[in-house]
């Protein structure tokens, strides 16, 4: 069980109403929600690191495109 301070326990029952879901249901989507954010983050800061430390590169956008449309069929 999770003990909200009682001005954060209101609106949280405003805002499942609002939703027409329940309060488990919302807020089991909330993390959810929460610790994928937290994945993505996790990520791409491993992306960052590769390309800080050389093992990955960036590839200019407009390479790229320019790359698809060349390529022959």
């Amino acid at each position: 069980m999770i003990i909200f301070p009682e001005h954060l326990e209101q609106s949280f029952k405003q805002l499942a109403e609002h939703k027409h879901e329940s309060v488990d249901t919302l807020l089991a989507q909330l993390i959810e929600d929460y610790l994928e954010d937290y994945q993505d983050i996790l990520l791409a800061e491993q992306a960052i690191k590769r390309i800080e430390d050389g093992q990955d590169i960036l590839i200019d956008w407009q390479e790229v495109k320019a790359g698809l449309y060349d390529v022959e069929n």
